[in-house]
Protein backbone atom coordinates (compact mmCIF):
# COMPACT_ATOMS: atom_id res chain seq x y z
CA UNK A 1 0.00 0.00 0.00
CA UNK A 2 2.91 2.43 0.08
CA UNK A 3 3.82 1.90 -3.44
CA UNK A 4 6.09 -1.12 -3.00
CA UNK A 5 6.71 -4.49 -3.46
CA UNK A 6 5.59 -7.39 -0.35
CA UNK A 7 6.45 -11.18 -1.79
CA UNK A 8 5.17 -14.19 1.09
CA UNK A 9 6.43 -17.54 1.33
CA UNK A 10 4.98 -20.14 3.28
CA UNK A 11 6.81 -23.27 4.06
CA UNK A 12 4.71 -26.09 4.69
CA UNK A 13 6.42 -29.61 6.08
CA UNK A 14 6.11 -31.59 9.03
CA UNK A 15 8.89 -31.40 11.89
CA UNK A 16 11.50 -28.60 10.98
CA UNK A 17 14.11 -26.55 13.31
CA UNK A 18 13.80 -22.72 11.43
CA UNK A 19 16.83 -20.62 10.77
CA UNK A 20 17.10 -17.13 9.26
CA UNK A 21 20.70 -16.73 7.65
CA UNK A 22 22.25 -13.45 6.94
CA UNK A 23 24.61 -13.04 4.80
CA UNK A 24 27.15 -10.15 3.14
CA UNK A 25 29.74 -11.79 0.98
CA UNK A 26 32.68 -9.79 -0.13
CA UNK A 27 31.90 -10.70 -3.56
CA UNK A 28 27.79 -10.55 -3.71
CA UNK A 29 24.87 -8.97 -2.30
CA UNK A 30 23.59 -9.14 1.01
CA UNK A 31 20.75 -11.15 2.06
CA UNK A 32 18.05 -13.08 3.96
CA UNK A 33 16.90 -16.95 3.31
CA UNK A 34 14.88 -19.60 5.74
CA UNK A 35 16.63 -22.43 6.45
CA UNK A 36 15.90 -26.08 7.53
CA UNK A 37 18.39 -27.25 9.97
CA UNK A 38 16.69 -30.83 10.07
CA UNK A 39 18.65 -30.89 6.67
CA UNK A 40 21.69 -30.70 8.39
CA UNK A 41 21.06 -32.69 11.76
CA UNK A 42 20.45 -29.78 14.21
CA UNK A 43 17.83 -29.18 16.73
CA UNK A 44 14.59 -31.25 18.10
CA UNK A 45 13.74 -34.07 18.54
CA UNK A 46 17.09 -36.29 17.71
CA UNK A 47 19.57 -33.65 15.89
CA UNK A 48 22.67 -31.86 17.44
CA UNK A 49 22.58 -28.83 20.01
CA UNK A 50 22.38 -25.96 17.97
CA UNK A 51 24.37 -24.18 20.52
CA UNK A 52 26.59 -26.58 21.19
CA UNK A 53 30.27 -26.92 18.77
CA UNK A 54 28.89 -29.38 16.53
CA UNK A 55 25.39 -28.08 16.27
CA UNK A 56 27.20 -24.33 15.46
CA UNK A 57 30.03 -26.62 13.46
CA UNK A 58 26.95 -28.11 10.83
CA UNK A 59 24.91 -24.42 10.45
CA UNK A 60 27.81 -23.39 8.71
CA UNK A 61 26.67 -25.27 5.59
CA UNK A 62 23.12 -23.44 6.33
CA UNK A 63 23.69 -20.24 3.49
CA UNK A 64 24.10 -23.20 0.58
CA UNK A 65 20.49 -24.71 1.52
CA UNK A 66 17.88 -21.82 1.37
CA UNK A 67 14.67 -22.67 0.91
CA UNK A 68 13.29 -18.76 0.58
CA UNK A 69 14.62 -15.72 0.78
CA UNK A 70 15.75 -11.98 -0.82
CA UNK A 71 19.00 -9.87 -1.61
CA UNK A 72 19.65 -6.19 -0.84
CA UNK A 73 18.58 -5.84 -4.42
CA UNK A 74 15.02 -6.50 -4.18
CA UNK A 75 15.25 -10.16 -5.51
CA UNK A 76 13.05 -12.86 -4.02
CA UNK A 77 13.01 -16.77 -4.56
CA UNK A 78 11.62 -19.63 -2.81
CA UNK A 79 11.48 -23.28 -3.82
CA UNK A 80 8.40 -25.59 -3.87
CA UNK A 81 8.29 -29.09 -4.06
CA UNK A 82 6.70 -31.10 -6.54
CA UNK A 83 5.25 -34.30 -6.28
CA UNK A 84 7.37 -35.70 -9.52
CA UNK A 85 10.90 -37.20 -10.46
CA UNK A 86 14.36 -35.60 -9.74
CA UNK A 87 15.58 -33.15 -12.29
CA UNK A 88 18.75 -34.08 -14.26
CA UNK A 89 19.71 -31.61 -16.72
CA UNK A 90 22.41 -32.63 -18.86
CA UNK A 91 23.56 -30.09 -21.27
CA UNK A 92 27.28 -30.13 -20.69
CA UNK A 93 26.65 -26.94 -18.64
CA UNK A 94 28.22 -27.37 -14.63
CA UNK A 95 25.59 -29.15 -12.45
CA UNK A 96 24.53 -27.27 -9.73
CA UNK A 97 22.05 -28.63 -7.12
CA UNK A 98 19.14 -26.79 -7.14
CA UNK A 99 19.17 -25.02 -3.35
CA UNK A 100 23.05 -24.07 -4.04
CA UNK A 101 21.53 -22.11 -7.45
CA UNK A 102 18.99 -20.44 -4.99
CA UNK A 103 22.12 -19.31 -3.69
CA UNK A 104 23.83 -18.09 -6.66
CA UNK A 105 20.70 -16.06 -7.52
CA UNK A 106 20.29 -14.64 -4.02
CA UNK A 107 24.47 -13.58 -4.75
CA UNK A 108 24.26 -12.30 -8.27
CA UNK A 109 21.09 -11.52 -9.23
CA UNK A 110 19.66 -8.02 -9.13
CA UNK A 111 16.41 -9.07 -10.77
CA UNK A 112 14.36 -11.14 -12.21
CA UNK A 113 16.07 -10.83 -15.51
CA UNK A 114 19.27 -11.58 -14.27
CA UNK A 115 18.13 -14.56 -12.34
CA UNK A 116 17.22 -16.83 -15.54
CA UNK A 117 20.19 -15.67 -17.13
CA UNK A 118 22.09 -17.27 -14.16
CA UNK A 119 19.77 -20.50 -14.02
CA UNK A 120 19.94 -21.18 -18.38
CA UNK A 121 23.84 -20.41 -17.96
CA UNK A 122 23.50 -24.04 -15.40
CA UNK A 123 22.37 -27.44 -15.38
CA UNK A 124 19.76 -27.91 -12.48
CA UNK A 125 19.88 -31.12 -10.17
CA UNK A 126 17.67 -32.13 -7.74
CA UNK A 127 17.68 -35.65 -5.32
CA UNK A 128 15.93 -37.43 -2.85
CA UNK A 129 12.91 -38.33 -5.68
CA UNK A 130 11.39 -35.38 -5.87
CA UNK A 131 11.07 -32.07 -8.58
CA UNK A 132 10.56 -28.77 -7.48
CA UNK A 133 10.10 -25.26 -9.07
CA UNK A 134 11.23 -21.60 -8.18
CA UNK A 135 9.11 -18.65 -7.73
CA UNK A 136 11.25 -15.87 -8.20
CA UNK A 137 10.77 -11.96 -8.29
CA UNK A 138 11.74 -8.33 -7.68
CA UNK A 139 10.91 -5.16 -6.39
CA UNK A 140 10.15 -4.03 -9.81
CA UNK A 141 6.78 -5.93 -9.59
CA UNK A 142 7.74 -8.27 -11.89
CA UNK A 143 7.37 -12.37 -10.74
CA UNK A 144 8.14 -15.68 -12.44
CA UNK A 145 7.75 -19.32 -11.99
CA UNK A 146 10.74 -21.75 -13.29
CA UNK A 147 10.03 -24.79 -14.09
CA UNK A 148 12.04 -27.72 -15.24
CA UNK A 149 9.61 -30.81 -16.71
CA UNK A 150 11.44 -33.22 -18.83
CA UNK A 151 14.68 -31.55 -17.61
CA UNK A 152 14.03 -28.67 -20.18
CA UNK A 153 13.95 -25.11 -18.31
CA UNK A 154 10.13 -23.24 -18.86
CA UNK A 155 9.35 -19.95 -17.35
CA UNK A 156 6.18 -18.67 -16.80
CA UNK A 157 6.18 -15.18 -16.87
CA UNK A 158 3.55 -13.06 -15.25
CA UNK A 159 3.01 -15.50 -12.45
CA UNK A 160 1.74 -14.08 -9.21
CA UNK A 161 1.26 -16.97 -6.57
CA UNK A 162 2.20 -20.86 -6.91
CA UNK A 163 1.98 -23.57 -4.89
CA UNK A 164 2.73 -27.07 -5.48
CA UNK A 165 1.43 -28.36 -8.72
CA UNK A 166 2.44 -27.69 -12.32
CA UNK A 167 1.80 -24.24 -13.78
CA UNK A 168 3.59 -24.82 -17.33
CA UNK A 169 1.12 -27.37 -18.37
CA UNK A 170 -1.54 -25.10 -17.38
CA UNK A 171 -4.33 -24.09 -20.34
CA UNK A 172 -5.40 -21.49 -17.94
CA UNK A 173 -3.48 -18.49 -17.78
CA UNK A 174 -3.84 -18.93 -13.81
CA UNK A 175 -3.35 -22.33 -13.92
CA UNK A 176 -6.53 -22.85 -11.93
CA UNK A 177 -7.64 -26.28 -12.52
CA UNK A 178 -8.81 -27.10 -9.40
CA UNK A 179 -5.59 -28.96 -7.88
CA UNK A 180 -5.63 -26.83 -4.88
CA UNK A 181 -7.60 -24.17 -2.60
CA UNK A 182 -4.95 -22.81 -1.72
CA UNK A 183 -3.97 -21.51 -4.81
CA UNK A 184 -7.33 -20.90 -5.57
CA UNK A 185 -7.19 -18.26 -2.73
CA UNK A 186 -4.32 -16.25 -2.95
CA UNK A 187 -5.23 -15.87 -6.86
CA UNK A 188 -8.56 -14.76 -5.80
CA UNK A 189 -7.55 -12.44 -3.09
CA UNK A 190 -4.67 -10.66 -5.48
CA UNK A 191 -7.38 -10.32 -8.43
CA UNK A 192 -9.33 -8.61 -6.04
CA UNK A 193 -6.88 -6.17 -4.54
CA UNK A 194 -4.94 -3.78 -6.18
CA UNK A 195 -2.63 -2.91 -2.89
CA UNK A 196 -2.29 -4.59 0.51
CA UNK A 197 -0.25 -3.77 3.74
CA UNK A 198 2.50 -6.33 5.02
CA UNK A 199 -0.51 -7.32 7.73
CA UNK A 200 -2.52 -8.41 5.58
CA UNK A 201 0.05 -10.24 3.48
CA UNK A 202 0.81 -12.04 6.69
CA UNK A 203 -3.12 -12.54 7.20
CA UNK A 204 -3.23 -13.69 4.10
CA UNK A 205 -0.57 -16.61 4.20
CA UNK A 206 -2.11 -17.85 7.60
CA UNK A 207 -5.44 -17.93 5.85
CA UNK A 208 -3.88 -21.04 3.61
CA UNK A 209 -1.77 -22.10 6.50
CA UNK A 210 -1.29 -25.99 6.68
CA UNK A 211 -2.02 -28.40 9.49
CA UNK A 212 -2.59 -31.66 8.97
CA UNK A 213 -1.24 -35.49 8.86
CA UNK A 214 0.78 -34.41 6.33
CA UNK A 215 2.50 -30.91 6.30
CA UNK A 216 2.20 -27.62 8.77
CA UNK A 217 3.28 -24.44 8.02
CA UNK A 218 6.55 -24.38 9.95
CA UNK A 219 6.87 -20.59 9.33
CA UNK A 220 5.76 -17.84 7.18
CA UNK A 221 7.44 -15.08 6.03
CA UNK A 222 6.70 -11.48 4.22
CA UNK A 223 9.30 -10.16 2.58
CA UNK A 224 9.73 -5.67 2.17
CA UNK A 225 11.56 -5.87 -1.83
CA UNK A 226 12.12 -2.15 -1.37
CA UNK A 227 13.40 -1.83 2.02
CA UNK A 228 15.34 -4.97 2.45
CA UNK A 229 13.60 -6.27 5.42
CA UNK A 230 11.47 -9.08 6.39
CA UNK A 231 8.58 -10.61 8.42
CA UNK A 232 8.78 -13.98 10.27
CA UNK A 233 5.61 -16.05 12.06
CA UNK A 234 7.23 -19.15 12.95
CA UNK A 235 4.62 -22.68 14.25
CA UNK A 236 1.72 -20.56 13.10
CA UNK A 237 1.90 -18.32 15.83
CA UNK A 238 0.89 -15.38 13.85
CA UNK A 239 0.61 -13.01 17.20
CA UNK A 240 4.27 -13.23 17.31
CA UNK A 241 5.70 -11.67 14.67
CA UNK A 242 9.82 -11.37 14.08
CA UNK A 243 10.98 -8.26 12.28
CA UNK A 244 14.24 -7.98 10.93
CA UNK A 245 16.37 -5.44 8.96
CA UNK A 246 20.36 -5.30 8.45
CA UNK A 247 20.45 -3.22 12.15
CA UNK A 248 19.54 -6.66 14.23
CA UNK A 249 23.14 -7.84 12.31
CA UNK A 250 25.03 -5.29 12.14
Amino acid sequence: SDGGYLAGRNFDYPGTEELLVYTDPDDGYASYSMTDLNVLGVGEPDGLDPLSLMGRAAMLAAPYLPLDGMNEKGLMVSILELDAGEIHQRTEKHDVMINIAMRLLLDRAENVEQALKLLESIDIQTINGHSHHLFICDKSGKSVVVEWKYAKMTVVDDQPCVTNFWLSNSNDKNGRLGYCDRYDKLADWIDTHSSTTYEEAMNLLSDVRQDNQYAVTEWSSVYHLNDFSVDVAVNMEYDKVYHFTTKDFN
